[in-house]
């Protein structure tokens, strides 16, 4: 079994700064034929430590350890699964090569109720599945009363065809067949 151990461990500075490119790369032209690119080096890189003594220093210079140690959790990583005293989470777990989650599991997420219902003559809160069919019913009940009748799909594409959208100039087309309709009459 693996042993804890603190060192080496690694160090990052709050003002780390990645590498970055100054100037990007041109190739080479006759009149330039030689075009290099600047890079801007990295400011404050991660260093590993390995002793107290490297770590002091790293931290006077504002450097702090990446994470944080634990030494139980690194034993119970690394112990046989039949640990006595020590309790595992069966899910998830892989079933026929497949992750499988705990189908007991509360349901997490965003709650669902109360919310808002829009209907034609209002908005309202319900606060169960039970009352917003209840609303919603009501709603298509008021959508097909008399002088509120759904336009059918025909009279919808007759409307359509009937009033069609005109921007700009008619298309060239148009203008051919008039003048030559014109021409021969």
């Amino acid at each position: 079994m693996a042993e804890y151990k603190e060192f080496p461990k690694t160090m990052n500075h709050p003002a780390h700064q990645s590498a970055r490119q100054i100037r990007p790369f041109i190739p080479a032209t006759p009149n330039n034929p030689v075009q290099l690119e600047e890079w801007q080096g990295e400011r404050y890189p991660a260093v590993i430590v390995h002793d107290a003594d490297a770590e002091a220093w790293h931290a006077a210079k504002g450097y702090v350890p990446a994470g944080t140690s634990d030494p139980k959790a690194f034993s119970a990583a690394h112990a046989s699964p039949y640990v006595a005293g020590r309790t595992t989470s069966e899910w998830p777990k892989m079933l026929d090569g497949k992750l499988v989650q705990d189908p007991n599991a509360p349901k997490g997420g965003p709650a669902e109720y109360p919310k808002w219902v829009n209907l034609p003559n209002g908005n309202a809160i319900v606060a169960q599945s039970e009352e917003e069919e209840k609303r919603l019913f009501a709603q298509a009940k008021y959508a097909v009363e008399p002088g509120n009748q759904p336009i059918e799909e025909v009279e919808r594409d007759e409307q359509v065809i009937a009033k069609p959208k005109r921007r700009g100039r008619p298309p060239r087309k148009a203008k051919l067949i008039e003048q030559s309709e014109a021409s021969s009459g």
